[in-house]
């Protein structure tokens, strides 16, 4: 449910509940026995607790699985955080336990919540009320554990059935608050899962229900997952109370649910009701039919709404409501204020004429588009020449990614075909455009407007007028930018016409060419991802071979596209070869994410190759790994990442090179001032145990969260570089004096960046 911000804690540490709804509560304990006489030797604190230390204490003796993913989380999150998450789960989970709700901590670094959060609903909701004050510190942060484990007591009470007697009724005060505060959550979605989920908890209970304002928070959360069936049934219920009788609002609202279910034609006996008691028709109900009818291509019904809409903006003497006072009158709703807002009309504002022009644009309704454009400009409501031309941007960047979604929702009548629309259809984008230019000449002044028009020309497929418009623009005196052809070459890739686009280029590289500028190696990249992405060896070598004969050489985007294409083919020839050819190279310095690239290709390759193997077939060798490290700290592109320098001693292990190794630890420490991390320190003594039993190591999927750190950093469980070192060359079965000795002497020899320099010596290091 909160996928999107969890750090996977819970899911790692936690035991999965294994008691379904109806399942018996014998077989869901005997499985839990069968499970705990499983689980290896338990490390409990004496306080109770779990922190960090017994969890990098534990960690060497858990299956290599569960070893990955814990470096994982700690990699992504830091020490520190899953430390104050540790100590944070074990609070909630509460430290009052008898002799037979001992919370058993195992090796696996999971935490038993079960014996309270699973069989004990009244116990689970007194900790959720204990630690509710700590949420009510910072309200509108998201609480990933509270939140988890609330979602945990409804699932606890859903299996049990809602009970409510009257010697112990529910807390529907902690719950009232607890909906507040899902209220004030910041991100959408989190909001409308916390609204849902309290939401659900209350009316599971079927004695109460919430005010009307707020019951249309719950119900709008429904519907934004998808249920708007259940919204539909809450709101039918409630629309013969007294507290919303003859409401102009919960009208208006009961549409909404019904154009959200695709439950169209009893949508429109609603709409003519409100017209008929009230005379009028909200915007957003106006809104919601063009956007229901849209897909459909259904000209008529289009033309319908749209007309709706400019009678009623004429109800409205053509004045626009003011948006802001609109949303500050709706941002707190008290008693006082409900009967006024149950029966408020509202003005069309600018955005819902922008949510209009953008639906009508979205789905090549251009006709439309272009009358309802006219019409803005006769009534003097036209927006201004930039905010329609950020509708134009984000809907032509539509049409050339539009995925191919089933519309099985919409009524069969009203179905239309997936496929594009006929050619004469798609050339009327040029009214459209000819209108906006009309009513809005500044756009011509903005270089997108033009990269809008030729993404949406190659998005209607409509090459050959996208090759006009730069024609014309040369003609007008304006010179495409690289922006333009890097727009026009993206759309035509994004639509595999390779053939054109291999077309436009050619007429780029010509010496007479009238487009301007010249072909860049970032538009190369272009052509090499995309024959990367399709294993095309002949587009990328000959793109490979024009880029050079146009004078031009890799930049860090190519040379990055082509690492990865190398590498997937296990072309490892090619590619220390790419990297020969980029050292030579004067003025070319790798970007940071190159060298992180590098590292991690290298890694991998020694770990599946020895250098002996290699050079007996006459391969290329890879690159000398101590000048590549050198070259890298030296340069002004590199950031220190946690992620690259475990890389960079992963690699030197592999490679056989333990003095290195050993350097780079002490680089660490001396030079950067930063103490080795426990994580690290984790990976590499497990790695260096793997290469001394001679086996192969399976290295984890690489975290997209790479961890920058600044010079001095130290993270909360770090050790010093000899212990590390010692121990390193202990498993290894090395001596350490002369190991570390030599490391030192190459360190001495690295000239380190100037900041670094200035921090050691303020240190006195």
């Amino acid at each position: 449910m909160f996928k999107q911000s969890s750090p996977r804690l819970a899911r790692h540490l936690t035991r999965r509940s294994l008691l379904k709804r109806g399942a018996p509560l014998a077989r869901t304990e005997r499985r839990r026995l069968r499970a705990s006489e499983r689980e290896p030797s338990t490390v409990q604190p004496a306080d109770g607790s779990f922190n960090i230390d017994q969890l990098l204490e534990a960690l060497p003796k858990l299956p290599a699985h569960q070893q990955d993913v814990v470096r994982s989380l700690l990699n992504n999150q830091g020490p520190a955080k899953v430390d104050k998450l540790l100590k944070e789960s074990y609070h909630m989970v509460g430290s009052k336990q008898g002799p037979t709700e001992q919370r058993k901590i195992s090796a696996g670094g999971r935490i038993n919540l079960r014996n309270k959060l699973i069989y004990d609903p009244e116990t689970s909701l007194e900790t959720l009320q204990e630690y509710f004050p700590l949420v009510l510190q910072n309200p509108t942060a998201f609480d990933k554990l509270f939140w988890k484990s609330v979602v945990q007591f409804y699932k606890i009470t859903r299996a049990q059935g809602a009970k409510v007697s009257e010697e112990s009724p529910p807390p529907y005060q902690f719950f009232g608050e607890l909906f507040e505060v899902a209220k004030l959550q910041t991100n959408t979605r989190i909001r409308y899962s916390c609204i849902k989920i309290v939401g659900d908890i209350l009316y599971s209970y079927n004695t109460v229900r919430m005010d009307p304002f707020n019951e249309v928070e719950y119900m709008d959360s429904l519907s934004y997952f998808g249920n708007s069936y259940r919204a539909i049934q809450i709101w039918k219920s409630r629309r013969t109370k007294k507290d919303v009788e003859g409401s102009l609002y919960w009208l208006e609202v009961g549409i909404l649910y019904h154009q959200q279910a695709k439950l169209l034609a009893k949508a429109e006996g609603l709409a003519e009701e409100m017209i008929q008691e009230f005379g009028y028709m909200q915007p957003r109900v106006i809104i919601g039919f063009i956007n229901s009818y849209g897909p459909t291509g259904n000209s008529q019904l289009i033309d319908k709404w749209v007309n709706q809409l400019t009678r009623v903006i004429e109800l409205n003497n053509f004045k626009l409501a003011n948006e802001k006072l609109s949303e500050e009158a709706e941002d707190r709703i008290d008693a006082e204020r409900a009967s006024a807002l149950f029966n408020q009309i509202k003005a069309p504002s600018a955005s819902d004429l922008e949510k209009v022009v953008a639906l009508l644009l979205k789905n090549q309704l251009w006709s439309q588009t272009a009358v309802l454009i006219e019409y803005m400009e006769k009534c003097g409501m036209k927006n201004s020449a930039h905010r329609m031309l950020q509708v134009l941007d984000s809907t032509t960047r539509r049409l050339v990614n539009e995925v191919n979604t089933p519309k099985t929702l919409i009524p069969k009548q009203f179905r239309r075909s997936r496929r594009l629309a006929a050619p004469e259809t798609n050339r009327q984008l040029m009214v459209v455009i000819s209108k906006i230019i009309s009513v809005y000449p500044e756009v011509l002044e903005y270089p997108k407007f033009y990269e809008a028009w030729l993404r949406g020309l190659t998005g209607l497929e409509l090459y050959d007028n996208a090759i006009t418009v730069l024609e014309a623009m040369i003609d007008r005196g304006i010179k495409p930018t690289p922006q333009h052809i890097m727009s026009l070459t993206r759309s035509l890739l994004g639509k595999n016409k390779i053939e054109i686009a291999l077309e436009l280029l050619a007429r780029l590289e010509e010496s007479s060419s009238e487009f301007s500028p010249a072909p860049t190696s970032s538009l190369y990249g272009l052509f090499i991802s995309y024959g990367a992405r399709r294993s095309d060896h002949e587009l990328v070598s000959g793109i490979i071979t024009r880029m050079y004969s146009q004078g031009l050489d890799q930049s860090p985007q190519t040379f990055n596209a082509l690492l990865f294409y190398y590498y997937r083919h296990k072309d490892f020839d090619s590619l220390f070869k790419l990297l020969e050819r980029v050292k030579g190279l004067k003025g070319f310095d790798l970007s940071h994410a190159n060298y992180r690239s590098i590292w991690m290709i290298l890694r991998d390759y020694y770990n599946l190759f020895s250098l002996k193997a290699l050079a007996v077939n006459g391969q290329t060798m890879p690159p000398n790994i101590r000048e590549l490290f050198i070259q890298m700290v030296q340069s002004g592109n590199f950031r220190l990442s946690m992620n690259v320098f475990e890389y960079v001693l992963q690699t030197f292990l592999l490679a056989g090179d333990y003095e290195g190794a050993v350097a780079i630890l002490c680089f660490m420490d001396t030079i950067t001032n930063i103490k080795i991390p426990g994580v690290i320190t984790v990976s590499v003594l497990q790695l260096a145990s793997k290469i001394h039993q001679k086996t192969t190591y399976a290295f984890s999927r690489p975290s997209r969260n790479e961890l920058i750190v600044e010079p001095g950093y130290e993270a909360e469980t770090a050790f010093s570089w000899e212990m590390v070192a010692n121990k390193v060359c202990e498993t290894l079965e090395i001596d350490g004096q002369s190991t570390i000795s030599a490391a030192k002497l190459f360190v001495e020899k690295i000239e380190a960046p100037n900041e670094y320099n200035r921090l050691s010596a303020a240190d006195g290091s």
